[in-house]
């Protein structure tokens, strides 16, 4: 299970401020004196709107001022440092492309996981794999810039993506 900040709030607070801390991959709520009797969480990573009860937030390793309030359920995760991997040797193609993008592992490792992520952060694509090669319909989304979030046996990488 993933970290977990608890505001612990005590009922006349309705902004708060968590600074410099540390996270690993995984989920996040926010959740109020410590109980998950009242919790907050959404689907978007770094910023979004959370909701009583919400889906857990998607977070990526890496140490963080982070904001919530509780009162419009707004948060923000800013970004002080990205945790340090071993990188995989994924590459797509084409890019950009206006269907299809065909992802392959450089050196026949096995593509574990492809995130596929909009540039507000949310997840459009979450697919489990068990190949060197894998790929992934774009037909159906706008244009603009993704970014593929590809785990390996070996590490993982983010590739940035266009889609014409």
């Amino acid at each position: 299970m993933g970290y977990r900040c608890s505001t612990g709030f005590n009922g006349w607070r309705n902004f708060f401020s968590l600074n410099n801390i540390t996270l690993n991959n995984g989920p996040v709520k926010f959740r109020a004196n410590n109980s998950w009797s009242t919790n907050w969480g959404s689907n978007t990573f770094p910023a979004g709107t959370g909701a009583v009860d919400g889906q857990e937030i998607p977070v990526l390793a890496g140490t963080y001022n982070i904001t919530f309030n509780r009162l419009t359920g707004e948060y923000n995760f800013a970004t002080l440092s990205i945790a340090d991997f071993k990188s995989s040797k994924a590459i797509v193609y084409p890019n950009p492309t206006n269907n299809i993008w065909n992802l392959s592992s450089n050196n026949n490792e096995v593509i574990t996981n492809l995130q596929l992520i909009d540039v507000s952060g949310k997840i459009i694509l979450n697919q489990n794999n068990a190949s060197d090669t894998m790929s992934v319909d774009a037909a159906s989304l706008t244009n603009g810039i993704y970014f593929a979030k590809i785990k390996t046996e070996a590490g993982q990488q983010t590739i940035k993506l266009m889609k014409n």
